[in-house]
Parts: C-alpha cells; structure tokens; sequence
C-alpha cells in the first residue's frame, strides 16, 4: 500500500515538473560519446558478473537467516525475524557509505574489497555464538550486500554507451535480483542435507572465489 501511494505521489509530482510521458531527448548533434578504452569491455564484464553473482548469493542466504537464527540457537520465532532487521539496517546507511567511498577511492576497489569480505562474514555466521557477536556479523552482513548496490550501478551507467545503458542495467537487477530466485532453492536444499554450517561454508568460498576470480580482469583500474 504505501509503494502504490509513493508512485502515484511521484506521478503527478513527475507530471507537475513536465516529466510524465516526456519523449526522448535527441542527443545534441555535439555530443560525441568517448571512445572505449582498451581491455574496458573486458571490465565491464567482469565488474557485471561479480557484481550480479555477489549480490544473487548473499540475499539467497539473508532468505535463511531467520530459520538459522531459530534453529541454531533454539530462540523463538519473533527473535529469528527480528534479528533479520539488523541486516536490512545496512541499507540505511551503509549504500551512503558505499558510494562515498567509490566517489574517492574508485567503484572497482571499493566492490571488490567488499565482495572479498563478504566470504569470511558469512562464513562467520557458523562460528559467532548468540548475542552481541551473531548481531555484529548480522550487521556486517548488511554492510558487504548494500554497499556494492549503489558502487556497481554507477560503474555501469557511466561504463556503458547511452544506446545500451538500459540493456546493460536489466542485466544487471535481472541477475542480481532474479538470481536468488534460482541459487536460493539449491542453498536450500544444501541445507536440509548438510546443515548450516556446510552450507554457510560452501557460499562463503564461492564468494571468495568469484571475487578473486574477476579481480583478474579488474586488476589495475580503479574506476
């Protein structure tokens, strides 16, 4: 209900302002796109897998986080599904954070420092007893899935050409956030036959993995 408000608001704001159902601009005859730089498809590839692959894993684990919270410590149900506020308290903040730090330090190094993280984090989800310690990689957790959000769309808007920026950008959310749509049911599965802590293990090294694996390609660009 409040998503269907918030649109129809910014409707008629959008609509007020001359926005609503506006044609495409033309670009202006001057405007001439840059030419690629070399080896920069190569980087946009490799930036748009982790990207997608990151970010498809890590919420396919969030899905579990209350059940593993209920489970693991025998705690009751509220405490399983309010302990799952902590991790989406990251995007209050921790999104600002993200893209102030690329905006200085560079979208590349700043995603892949974060991916890297996000192995061990989850990994720590097994070892962090109940309490201070389990809120505290819960919250990390947050960190290492809503800081490469706002990073990566940066990166690919201004690493892709006007004609297929909109292409490259479905690609981007169809995998990022259709992706768990497909990864959760076999972590899943994992866990009814391994348990958590296999399965939190298994997600932790493919994480670490991917990340190190399109490094490769990222290695020596900062933006």
């Amino acid at each position: 209900i409040p998503t269907i408000i918030f649109g129809v608001v910014f409707y008629v704001l959008l609509g007020r302002r001359g926005h609503a159902g506006k044609a495409k601009q033309e670009i202006p005859s001057g405007h001439v796109e840059s030419a690629p730089t070399p080896g920069g498809l190569r980087r946009l590839v490799a930036f748009l897998v982790l990207g997608i692959v990151v970010l498809a894993l890590i919420i396919s684990v969030v899905s579990f986080i209350p059940l593993f919270i209920v489970d693991h410590f025998e705690v009751g149900e509220e405490v399983g599904a309010a302990m799952l506020s902590l991790v989406f308290s990251g995007g209050l903040w921790a999104g600002l954070l993200g893209g102030y730090l690329s905006d200085r330090l560079g979208r590349i190094p700043v995603l892949v420092v974060a991916c890297l993280f996000a192995g061990p984090i989850i990994y720590l989800l097994n070892l962090a007893p109940f309490g201070w310690s389990i809120s505290a990689v819960l919250i990390l957790v947050g960190v290492v899935m809503h800081i490469p959000m706002p990073v990566s769309e940066a990166y690919l808007v201004s690493h892709t050409s006007e004609r297929n920026r909109s292409t490259v950008l479905g690609i981007y959310f169809f995998g990022s956030r259709g992706g768990p749509g497909v990864i959760t049911p076999v972590i899943g599965y994992l866990i009814d036959h391994f348990g958590f802590y296999t399965s939190f293990t298994v997600v932790g090294v493919a994480l670490v993995v991917v990340t190190l694996g399109c490094a490769i390609f990222l290695w020596g660009s900062r933006d």
